[in-house]
């Protein structure tokens, strides 16, 4: 045998040794031939799912970014849904206000017509009576209010009203 074929005769028993067991030990370093190629491989393969990552995670940055502006829009609506029930709030209060200023003068006017003798009927009593009870409680819940304007007529349609029901003098 030359040496020319011992050479070969050992090139064909590493390859038979890397292909059987796949690993050549030289010290303490291991060479797999396998583990290199797919390793390769598999960078090959993933370039594409890598990009699609890249991609994905750009666009969850992109929503991050929208959800924010989103909750910031949310924010600034319900402050202007607070402005809003505060100025309904204040135009109720000035309607209350206006209904208590119309009870007020519509006892003041039945008084007055008590006071000239004119005859009201059961009902429209019951009427001017509902307004005297809505009046004080309006007056009792709203302190500031000047309530001060017709005591003295809701305490004389009162009257009226008992001395009508005793002597059964309604229109």
């Amino acid at each position: 045998m030359g040496a020319k074929e011992i050479i070969d005769n050992i090139g064909v028993l590493i390859l038979a040794v890397i292909g059987g067991s796949g690993i050549i030990q030289i010290a303490p370093i291991k060479i797999n031939p396998w583990s290199w190629v797919f390793q390769k491989m598999g960078a090959e393969a993933g370039k594409g799912l890598y990009a699609k990552l890249d991609s994905l995670e750009g666009k969850m940055n992109n929503l991050e970014t929208k959800v924010d502006k989103l909750e910031t829009k949310v924010d600034d609506l319900e402050a202007k849904i607070e402005a809003v029930d505060i100025r309904v709030k204040s135009h109720e209060d000035q309607r209350d206000e206006q209904e208590t200023v119309g009870r007020r003068r519509r006892i003041l006017r039945f008084a007055d017509e008590c006071r000239k003798n004119e005859k009201h009927s059961l009902e429209h009593f019951n009427e001017i009576l509902d307004d005297i009870s809505q009046y004080k409680k309006y007056c009792d819940e709203h302190p500031k209010f000047k309530n001060d304007k017709c005591t003295i007529s809701v305490e004389f349609v009162e009257q009226a009203y008992k001395h009508c029901v005793e002597t059964d003098d309604f229109l």
